[in-house]
């Protein structure tokens, strides 16, 4: 399961310091593909879903690179503090997202709830 936008992102190692397209996750977001066909309503919950998942996990992976660089900085592993700066950022970023995505989901939600039949 890839997410288009942070496809290609290879986790970091101890010792080794971060090349700034290791930590870009919005390199490739305009190469997302187009919605699927409204008929297709339980593949595109399916997929719809299967891409927040990827989204949420994503989040959760930057966030612990994102940790390890700062512990790797502290200790002295690295002395490249722009690298954990953009880490820190592009973690936070992806949180942020994947708030309001899940904001959105659970406000569609209440929605379709308050609809009349």
């Amino acid at each position: 399961m890839n997410f288009p936008a942070i496809n290609g992102i290879n986790p970091i190692q101890p010792g080794q310091t971060p090349m700034l397209d290791q930590i870009n996750p919005l390199r490739n977001i305009g190469g997302t593909p187009a919605a699927p066909n409204v008929t297709e309503t339980e593949e595109s919950f399916g997929t719809l879903f299967e891409a927040y998942m990827n989204i949420v996990n994503e989040a959760g992976r930057m966030e612990m690179q994102s940790q390890q660089l700062q512990v790797g900085f502290a200790l002295g592993q690295h002395d490249d503090m722009m690298s954990v700066v953009l880490a820190q950022e592009a973690a936070y970023t992806s949180l942020y997202f994947t708030v309001q995505v899940t904001n959105r989901i659970i406000e569609a939600y209440r929605e379709i709830m308050r609809m009349q039949i």
